[in-house]
């Protein structure tokens, strides 16, 4: 007699998902082993599978490929796998970091069906990213469209939802259908440090993404420097006014594509009795 399917969408954890199916297909074919589960999945080694369940290593884009064609996963349940997936790979499996993640996925809230809460505009790449849109040439109100030109990295449902709510709050405006930005995105509810590391975290990811862009199409340059520490307020500042002059000269509307400005300052070293602790 064969055990309920289990299902993916009552996870929070995708190798507790892979976990309980192993175990689950144990119990009712005792001979049922990794060494089986890696050959119908058509990967080339056990270790593959056994390693992500241990927590050794993730699942890379090919074996999250097998791994859906094994279970058969329906287009909502295979996002669903990957977002997961995402989640814990850009937490660097930090527990409290994956349930706030968790919590600020409106990926993962739609594909729960658990829409209904207002969404943090603020800290959403794809809301500034939506905003912006509407400023292209041949810009359609189309949530496909949309998510196309996106790149398909946020599904047509959840435009629909951050579009109304960027009507609601005026930082868009619905003439006869056309949209255009009426307002800046500002915060609704009090921001707090994990919530802005998120958005961070999103944004180095679609960064990371970029690498596989034209070089003529993009810019990556970076800068090794010491540097007196009583000169960060000023060099802070700097970079501040850089990026608003840079948007001032270069913005333009009506645009061709929308682009992301990422820039990061951080210490590389840190004080002998620093490293210490």
């Amino acid at each position: 007699m064969e055990s309920k399917k289990i299902n993916i969408l009552e996870y929070t954890d995708y190798r507790d998902f892979l976990k309980d199916h192993f175990n689950q297909k144990k119990s009712t074919h005792p001979q049922w082993s990794f060494g089986m589960w890696a050959k119908q999945m058509g990967l080339s080694s056990v270790s593959a599978i056994t390693m992500i369940i241990n927590g050794q290593r993730h699942a890379g884009k090919g074996i999250q490929d097998k791994i859906c064609q094994y279970f058969k996963f329906q287009e909502k349940e295979e996002r669903y796998f990957r977002e997961l997936v995402k989640i814990q790979k850009s937490a660097k499996d930090d527990p409290s970091y994956v349930v706030l993640m968790l919590e600020q996925s409106q990926e993962i809230k739609e594909l729960k069906g658990t829409t209904e809460d207002k969404i943090q505009l603020v800290f959403n790449w794809a809301s500034y990213a939506i905003r912006e849109i509407t400023q292209l040439k041949e810009f359609k109100n189309d949530p496909v469209w949309i998510s196309k030109r996106l790149k398909n990295k946020i599904s047509p449902d959840m435009i629909s939802v951050i579009i109304k709510q960027m009507i609601q709050e005026g930082v868009l405006s619905d003439e006869d259908g056309k949209l255009r930005p009426t307002n800046h995105i500002v915060p609704k509810q009090e921001i707090n440090r994990e919530h802005a590391r998120q958005y961070h975290t999103d944004q180095m990811e679609n960064g990371k993404e970029a690498f596989d862009v034209p070089f003529t199409e993009r810019a990556f340059h970076g800068s090794t420097l010491t540097v007196k520490k009583e000169k960060l307020a000023e060099m802070k500042e700097f970079i501040r006014d850089f990026q608003i002059k840079f948007s001032e000269k270069f913005e333009a509307n009506p645009g061709d594509e929308v682009y992301q400005l990422n820039l990061q300052f951080f210490p590389l070293s840190k004080k002998e009795e620093e490293s210490k602790d």
